[in-house]
């Protein structure tokens, strides 16, 4: 009978191993690694825009309201366990309020640790954007607008906002040229 690896497994058992010891000496990520997500809900503008991109709609989105309507409690929660790490919705979103860090410490008994979630609390304001004299018709704030709220004719020179659709996330006014949209 013959054991042709028992030559390698004499001398395995006198080398050092070729594997770093887990979690005892923490390996820092590669530059660039994409891990796990990161959320600030302070800095989000509920435009939506990341949930539009999420191939696999790992990100939910829950909107409460108080009960004298004047304050909105909109909890965002990503899903670690479908998403792909893409970083679709880093590269989406304007303000930062998502990131994709290098932790790649993902090992959990309880798939409810990989759920990641935050509350925005916020004022609920009816100021919408309005449209100054300056105003060319460019039509790029219609572009930018993630919930196609803002409607431009430029032939008849005619600007209107669909307030049902309009989230207030100030993309349409932050990203006009003439600066002529304000909230």
């Amino acid at each position: 009978m013959k054991f042709p690896f028992a030559k390698e497994a004499v001398k395995n058992l006198f080398s050092k191993p070729s594997t770093v010891p887990f979690p005892k000496i923490d390996v820092p990520a590669k530059k660039g690694y994409r891990g796990r997500l990161s959320y600030d809900p302070e800095k989000c503008t509920n435009c939506g825009l990341c949930i539009r991109v999420c191939s696999p709609s790992s990100i939910t989105v829950k909107t409460k309201v108080s009960e004298d309507g004047d304050t909105e409690y909109i909890t965002r929660s990503f899903d670690m366990t479908s998403c792909t790490f893409c970083q679709t919705c880093e590269d989406f979103c304007d303000t930062g309020a998502i990131h994709l860090t290098e932790d790649y410490h993902m090992a959990v008994t309880d798939p409810k640790d990989l759920i990641i979630s935050g509350t925005k609390v916020r004022k609920k304001v009816f100021d919408y954007p309005e449209k100054g004299d300056a105003c060319v018709y460019c039509t790029l704030c219609a572009k930018v607008c993630p919930n196609g709220a803002i409607t431009v004719d430029r032939a008849n020179k005619e600007w209107e906002l669909d307030t049902e659709k309009c989230v207030q996330c100030g993309i349409c006014v932050s990203k006009c040229p003439k600066k002529c949209l304000t909230m």
